[in-house]
């Protein structure tokens, strides 16, 4: 794993204030990881947000809960980000999409924002940073199967999982990748620009155009450092 973008702006921001992050979604190693960076350089605890269904499965829940992530909601983030740094994942369960398309990049949820303005209200906080972070390497570490034909999906997953899906790895291993994160420029978000829908969608396009060139910038150097390998 190596990290590479503006590690000094966010290592310094993270320092004086919670902050919110948000990254393009690939498997549940990416928060790790992120969570693992935040650790080594003492920059305080995060709390990850995970898809609310997820809490309803044996193992999973557990695992989940033991590395102090929350179900995903506005009230949830919003208080968690009183105390700790939070990670969200604005795709959403649609990040699955990815497997099928590696370039596709879906529509963003707007919740993070949410999140900022209802922390704002609330706290009186003149100011949340948002800090994008995208990676690229870490969906080649697990292969899956992927059942999301609609018909299967509503009558025999969603009835007893609750899931959009359902995934099966093609085999019980973890694969050797090299994986690159791009942390972005820590982004100043005030209640001024999070007035009305239309603000706060222009503002989620925003940040999904940011994560989208942090990504491809991250895949750009991992190409390259592959090649380097090679010759």
């Amino acid at each position: 794993v190596e990290h590479s973008g503006h590690l000094e702006e966010v290592n310094d921001v993270a320092k004086r204030e919670k902050v919110i992050l948000i990254s393009n979604h690939a498997n549940t190693l990416e928060a790790a990881l992120i969570c693992y960076y935040f650790y080594l350089k003492k920059l305080g605890i995060i709390r990850t947000l995970v898809f609310k269904e997820a809490f309803r499965l044996p193992l999973v829940r557990e695992f989940f809960k033991s590395g102090q992530c929350l179900p995903i909601s506005v009230q949830a983030g919003k208080e968690a980000l009183k105390r700790n740094h939070v990670l969200l994942f604005p795709e959403g369960m649609d990040f699955i999409k990815h497997y099928i398309r590696r370039d596709y990049v879906v529509k963003f949820h707007k919740g993070f924002l949410n999140i900022a303005r209802e922390y704002m209200l609330e706290t009186g906080a003149k100011r949340v940073h948002i800090v994008p972070v995208g990676h690229d390497g870490i969906d080649y570490t697990i292969k899956f199967w992927i059942l999301n034909q609609p018909f299967l999906v509503e009558k025999f997953i969603k009835p007893f999982l609750h899931y959009p899906f359902f995934v099966l790895p093609k085999a019980p291993l973890i694969f050797p990748t090299r994986a690159i994160f791009n942390w972005g420029r820590p982004r100043v978000v005030g209640l001024d620009d999070l007035q009305g829908d239309k603000a706060v969608i222009k503002l989620t396009h925003e940040f999904r155009a940011e994560i989208v060139r942090l990504r491809h910038h991250a895949r750009r150097i991992r190409k390259l450092q592959r090649r380097s390998n090679t010759d």
